[in-house]
């Protein structure tokens, strides 16, 4: 049989490992989720990242009268062709020719001038946006809008 000196000191060092196991835990579990924590971080401050991400949730092109794409922030993987038609120097249709079927039409918005849009579906897959100039008072000092860009967003 064991003295009470030798129990005390044997439960004493099972209470010592048992917190000592504990606090490594918490400490793994501490270190972990910071190295995950700094991960994520990284990743979302990554520039490739953010410009994939954008690429893949909104979709968009911006190009102008002449048919010429200034940006392209993804969109142009689901677009066959851009087809603006000018008649005295004015955008009156636009036709969105995309690679694959789009259920719904992408938003179409003028960034330069101001254009009632009515959009109809055209052959095959296209798109045909119809532009109605909305006249504005314009004083003498005012420029006129020699090109207009357009910004298409591919709604998926």
């Amino acid at each position: 049989m064991k003295k009470p000196n030798e129990n005390w000191r044997s439960n004493l060092t099972k209470g010592v490992k048992a917190v000592g196991v504990i606090i490594l835990i918490i400490g793994a579990y501490h270190s972990l989720n910071i190295f995950i924590d700094l991960r994520i971080e990284n990743k979302i401050n990554d520039d490739k990242f953010l410009k994939e991400l954008s690429h893949s949730i909104r979709p968009s092109v911006v190009f102008d009268q002449k048919n010429s794409v200034l940006a392209d922030m993804g969109a142009m993987k689901y677009v066959e062709s851009i087809d603006v038609v000018v008649e005295d120097g004015e955008p009156k249709k636009i036709v969105l020719s995309p690679k694959v079927f789009l259920g719904v039409a992408p938003i179409l918005v003028c960034l330069d001038g101001h254009f009632n849009i009515i959009v109809n579906q055209g052959k095959k897959y296209d798109w045909e946006y119809e532009l109605k100039h909305v006249d504005r008072i314009l004083i003498s000092q005012s420029g006129q809008i020699a090109n207009h860009r357009f910004r298409i967003e591919i709604i998926r």
